[in-house]
């Protein structure tokens, strides 16, 4: 069973969400169940950690979307949201708190179909994607999704994850190519960032798990082009 809750204050627009993914439900034989919520505070109030993703607005009356999404980030990690907004600058936003994709309005059947196949994809087929490294020790294997980034020195990267950190000889281009190719990008010419991590993009810098590292001005436009890419499922 796959469980959508839908949080659009405008009650035109959640009705035709609502009706796209019945239809998408019917042609895919596919047992969906959709609930709605007029704005944030109903959402929260009535969250449940067994729905599938929540198909939200970036702008809801009583909380901005974003806020809305950290805080069902906070509740449950795993569950995939899906933001509506009317730019691609919210949609960036969206990804600091781990959005899968957005949509952009106004509102088509075919946008909310490609954005269903995503979420039914994720929701089967989520698999960690792994590296094999040459330490000291002999080899070791690491899963992509958690590493945070990877800063090159001299010869030598320093692959920094979430709870431990190793040096290899390596070069970044060689390392780049054996990741997956829509999770990373480059924020800066030693930086190589994992884009599932970053927390948030500054003029000149970006946080990744807690670190702050350097947005140089060649790499910006790049950078936040492969964080739209990464959202909407596009090749960096």
């Amino acid at each position: 069973m796959f469980n959508i809750a839908v949080a659009e204050n405008d009650p035109a627009c959640a009705a035709i969400i609502t009706e796209y993914i019945k239809q998408y439900a019917l042609e895919h034989h596919l047992p969906i169940e959709v609930c709605q919520f007029r704005n944030a505070g109903e959402l929260l109030a009535g969250f449940r950690p067994a729905w599938t993703a929540v198909i939200m607005d970036a702008e809801l009356p009583d909380m901005d979307g974003i806020s809305a999404a950290g805080e069902v980030r906070s509740m449950d990690e795993s569950v995939l949201l899906v933001l509506i907004g009317n730019n691609l600058e919210q949609a960036v936003q969206g990804y600091t708190v781990g959005a899968l994709d957005f949509i952009i309005k106004p509102l088509t059947r075919q946008q909310v179909i490609l954005k269903m196949d995503r979420i039914v994809s994720a929701a089967h087929t989520r698999r960690p994607h792994y590296v094999l490294l040459s330490v000291k020790s002999g080899m070791i294997r690491i899963s992509t999704e958690e590493i945070l980034y990877v800063e090159v020195t001299d010869h030598h990267l320093h692959i920094v994850m979430t709870d431990r950190d190793f040096i290899v000889f390596d070069s970044l281009s060689h390392f780049e190519k054996m990741l997956p190719a829509n999770e990373f990008s480059r924020c800066s010419q030693s930086y190589l960032v994992n884009l599932l991590h970053v927390a948030e993009i500054r003029p000149a810098s970006i946080l990744v798990g807690g670190y702050e590292l350097p947005l140089s001005r060649m790499r910006r436009k790049a950078f936040l082009q492969a964080v739209s890419n990464r959202l909407a499922g596009q090749p960096v």
